[in-house]
């Protein structure tokens, strides 16, 4: 339960720095107040949906917490991509991180994540024409959303494999339970006909 907790706590940090460092080295001093701005609340962010986590994540429950933070997270790294060229921006690979994420879990939840993304990265989009800061070269736009429409359905794709694996793994083993009772059911019909026949032949 603790381990995408404890990844998130020290990738989302992490993903802040790296901006700031971009930030430091390509002279982009404009931006960095936003970035400092972004990383501390980042810091608080991770911090308090650690601590939310602790409180109130109950595996099974109707609505799970931490896909909530996940999906919020693309929020933060949208902020990132705003401070470091917009759409422009190389962090926007980063959206494809947790679709990746849940590969493991199934192709509803890469197709989730990857919806989600898309409208991260629409949203900066629409964004940033709105207010007159951007002014997009569409064939770039398209390869970039073209990126991320294919690489969460390679997930997916991965996402469907594991499915797949899972439920062959669960029916090998629900055989291989079944085959163990049937073994144990006769051993002990053969435990009982043996002390019947002993006591049979104590009787004569």
């Amino acid at each position: 339960t603790m381990d995408v907790p404890r990844l998130r706590a020290i990738g989302m940090p992490l993903l802040a720095g790296v901006a700031l460092l971009y930030d430091h080295l390509a002279g982009q001093d404009v931006a960095r107040t936003g970035l400092l701005g972004v990383g501390l609340l980042t810091l608080v962010y991770v911090g308090l949906s650690w601590l939310a986590l602790v409180r109130w994540y109950r595996p099974g429950a109707r609505l799970h917490l931490g896909n909530v933070f996940l999906a919020i997270d693309l929020g933060f790294i949208a902020l990132l991509m705003h401070f470091t060229g917009g759409t422009a921006s190389w962090f926007f690979v980063a959206l494809l991180v947790r679709g990746a994420d849940m590969a493991t879990v199934g192709q509803r939840a890469v197709l989730w994540f990857g919806v989600m993304a898309l409208a991260c990265y629409l949203g900066l989009l629409g964004w940033a024409i709105a207010v007159g800061q951007h002014h997009p070269d569409w064939a770039a736009e398209a390869a970039r959303i073209g990126i991320l429409l294919v690489g969460h359905g390679y997930f997916a794709l991965n996402a469907r494999r594991v499915e797949q694996l899972r439920r062959r793994t669960a029916g090998v083993v629900k055989v291989a339970t079944d085959l163990i009772r049937e073994l144990e059911e006769r051993g002990e019909e053969l435990e009982a006909a043996r002390e019947r026949a002993e006591e049979a032949s104590r009787v004569k």
